[in-house]
């Protein structure tokens, strides 16, 4: 029910296909005003690790600070960016 709602109908082929599509799917919930939770799942990485570099962190970053102004921008009425607009 929670956040499927958004991939049924709404612009979810719009976002990002990096780690900024979970931040979006989060934003786009909240801005059409849909119920979200999260599932916990158990996970181990042992052996694994793993770092984002310094320049793909700052990207990622500036990413997310773009998609709260566009999310912004669109609760005002000022600029609905295409993954904002209500499609169905």
């Amino acid at each position: 029910i929670y956040v499927y709602t958004i991939f049924k109908a709404k612009p979810c082929k719009k976002n990002s296909d990096n780690y900024l599509f979970s931040f979006e799917i989060l934003l786009q919930a909240a801005f059409f005003k849909k119920k979200y939770g999260e599932i916990s799942i158990s996970s181990s990485y042992e052996g694994y690790h793993t770092s984002c570099s310094y320049f793909n962190g700052i990207i990622y970053l500036v990413g997310n600070f773009k998609t709260i102004v566009l999310f912004l921008l669109a609760k005002y009425k000022i600029y609905k960016h295409p993954i904002f607009k209500n499609e169905g």
